[in-house]
């Protein structure tokens, strides 16, 4: 082996370039999922700095539907002076972002809401489910 390739070998990560990548995580635990009329009761969910994640329904829910109502700013902080407002999430073909759930299962968040800041769940039935989220 020559010198050359014997030092390439002993030199770091970091000599060479290489960066770490920070992932970030987080759990938001027994999140309120109410029904459509309590929007405002939701909690909201902090998405800025995420790029994914999961819902986890417990036993005993009894939700079946979970549909997705995301905002540009924070309803309770009023950044910039202003509270966030809520809109339901559609996809690009109009049709409304939702899915079926149910009990003792974990569900992705849909791909739609990755671009979103915050995010409310509302359901058919109240609910409280935990969501995963990893950056």
């Amino acid at each position: 082996m020559s010198d050359a390739t014997e030092n390439l070998k002993l030199q770091s990560n970091k000599s060479l370039g290489a960066k770490a990548i920070d992932r970030r995580h987080t759990v938001y635990e027994s999140v309120v999922v109410p029904v459509v009329a309590n929007i405002a009761d939701a909690t909201e969910i902090d998405l800025r700095g995420y790029a994914g994640g999961m819902v986890l329904f417990r036993t005993g829910e009894t939700i079946t539907t979970l549909t997705f109502y995301v905002a540009e700013k924070d309803a309770g902080a009023f950044l910039d002076g202003e509270a966030g407002t809520y809109e339901q999430l559609y996809d690009t073909d109009n049709a409304a972002v939702s899915m079926t759930v149910a009990a003792n299962r974990a569900y992705p968040l849909p791909d739609e809401v990755f671009g979103c800041h915050f995010l409310k769940l509302i359901g058919d039935a109240a609910a409280t489910p935990d969501i995963c989220l990893k950056g």
